[in-house]
């Protein structure tokens, strides 16, 4: 057992250093011999959510569960791998088993607003980000779903607020960026949404598939400039999810 848990500790640290697969190698090798394995099993399984094989990471999350059945992040993250696929009802009901063993889970208050946008209950959503402003005010992450929920519900003065107050508690928040560029594209401010777009693309470049809203943006203004560029960036991006 010693052995073992040197190679365990061994595979999480090399977790934490972001080599997804390999971590992922040395768990599953550790399940036969490693006796407690609830931890195991939810490691096993966030490599799958992190490589988005969201079946497997339900898989190993349920394996998970059934030996420790008050795991609040287990049920967490496989609410968050429900979401991925779609699933949106049965993961809040994994977020609010998540919250119930630990109410003030702020993850879990965040996730369940996501799923819940997802499913327009954009009141329910509103309620679950204000219990994470509760529970951490400074948190950017808030801030920009609020603003894409108001964004959806078309009350585009506050969500520009809420995408503002992204940006100043964050001022690398991509996603930030991304969504005040479609609000003020939307609202025919060109010129300000190019240049969020533009943000957005040098912090986090693969975000590939806001380069079509960056060209559309041009196109409005007759600007063709890096046209080839943008567009092969869109083409790489279909590749890639193909």
């Amino acid at each position: 057992m010693p052995d073992e848990n040197k190679i365990f500790k061994k595979a999480f640290k090399i977790h934490l250093e972001g080599k997804i697969k390999e971590a992922q190698k040395i768990y599953l090798k550790l399940i036969k011999k490693i006796e407690k394995k609830h931890d195991l099993f939810f490691l096993i399984a966030t490599t799958y959510l992190q490589t988005e094989d969201y079946k497997k990471a339900i898989n190993f999350f349920n394996k998970s569960i059934d030996i420790k059945s008050n795991f609040a992040d287990a049920y967490n993250n496989r609410g968050i791998a429900l979401n991925k696929m779609k699933m949106y009802h049965e993961s809040i009901e994994d977020f609010n088993r998540a919250i119930k063993l630990k109410e003030n889970y702020f993850d879990a208050h965040l996730n369940k607003g996501i799923s819940l946008r997802n499913l327009k209950k954009y009141d329910e959503a509103i309620q679950s980000y204000q219990n994470c402003i509760k529970l951490k005010n400074h948190d950017a992450k808030i801030y920009n779903n609020l603003g894409n929920v108001f964004f959806e519900i078309n009350n585009y003065d506050k969500a520009l607020n809420f995408f503002d107050k992204a940006i100043e508690l964050d001022n690398n928040y991509a996603e930030a960026y991304y969504g005040r560029g479609k609000l003020l594209d939307q609202r025919n401010h060109t010129e300000l949404a190019i240049k969020d777009f533009e943000k957005a693309v040098n912090i986090n470049d693969n975000f590939d598939f806001l380069y079509g809203h960056l060209i559309h943006a041009k196109m409005k203004i007759c600007d063709w400039k890096n046209y080839k560029f943008l567009n092969k960036k869109i083409v790489d991006g279909i590749q890639k999810r193909k």
